[in-house]
C-alpha cells in the first residue's frame, strides 16, 4: 500500500505540473470533497485528461474505474493498478468490477466514476448509466458531483466545479429497482449538467 501511495503522489505531482502549464485550471468547491470517509465522485467525461485533472487537484487519493483496454499488457496493468485503478468493460461492469468498487468504498476511500460511460465531445451530456447509482445505493454512499468546463486546448483554461454532496440516504433502505436507479442517476446527471454548464438532452423540456 505504501508503494502504491508513493507512486501515486509522484505521478500526481507531474500531472499537476502538466495541468498548470497547459490548462491553467480553476478549481471551485474543493471543500465539498469530504476530508475523510467514503464518497463517490461523479463527473462529466470530455477527455482522458479528465482523470489527470481530477487526480491532480483532489485533496484525497482517488480510485478510478478505467476501460479494460488499458490493462491489456503486463506493464500497463501493473502501472494502472499501482495508481488505484481497476478495469471495467465498456459493455458494462462485471461482478468482479462491482465487488471491487464496493470494496473500495467499504474501506472508506473515494471512488471516481464517469456516469456517461464514455468520452462525450458533443454539445449535450449523454444519458447517465445506472451503474453509479447501483454502487452508491448498494454501498450506502453519497455522491459528490463535478462539472468540468473547457475543451483542453493548449493554454486555454479548464474550470472544475465541485458541487455539494448529494445526500442519497432516503434511498438506502428502499428496495432497489430500475425506477429508483433511474431516479438517482437522473439526479446525479442534473447536478453534473448544472456544474458543467452542459445541457443534458434527456432532460430538455422536463
Amino acid at each position: 500500500m505504501e508503494e502504491n501511495y508513493l507512486l501515486y503522489r509522484i505521478v500526481v505531482f507531474f500531472f499537476r505540473l502538466f495541468c498548470i502549464t497547459l490548462h491553467f485550471p480553476k478549481i471551485n468547491g474543493k471543500k465539498n470533497i469530504p476530508k475523510k470517509g467514503k464518497c463517490i465522485i461523479c463527473a462529466n467525461h470530455k477527455s482522458n485528461i479528465d482523470v489527470v485533472v481530477l487526480a491532480s487537484f483532489s485533496p484525497r487519493t482517488l480510485h478510478f474505474m478505467a476501460k479494460e483496454e488499458m490493462f491489456k499488457n503486463k506493464f500497463s496493468n501493473k502501472f494502472f493498478r499501482l495508481l488505484y485503478s481497476f478495469p471495467v468493460r465498456r459493455t458494462g461492469a462485471g461482478i468482479e468490477t462491482f465487488k471491487k468498487a464496493i470494496s473500495v468504498l467499504n474501506n472508506e476511500n473515494v471512488l471516481t466514476m464517469f456516469p456517461e460511460g464514455r468520452r462525450v465531445k458533443e454539445q449535450f451530456l449523454d444519458e447517465g448509466k445506472m451503474g453509479c447509482a447501483l454502487i452508491a445505493l448498494k454501498s450506502k454512499t453519497n455522491v459528490v458531483p463535478i462539472g468540468i468546463k473547457g475543451n483542453y486546448k493548449p493554454f486555454k483554461r479548464i474550470t472544475v466545479n465541485i458541487g455539494k454532496e448529494i445526500d442519497l440516504s432516503k434511498y438506502f433502505n428502499k428496495k432497489i429497482n430500475k425506477e429508483i436507479l433511474r431516479e438517482v442517476t437522473n439526479l446525479i446527471m442534473e447536478n453534473i449538467s448544472e456544474l458543467s454548464g452542459i445541457s443534458n438532452k434527456n432532460y430538455e423540456g422536463a
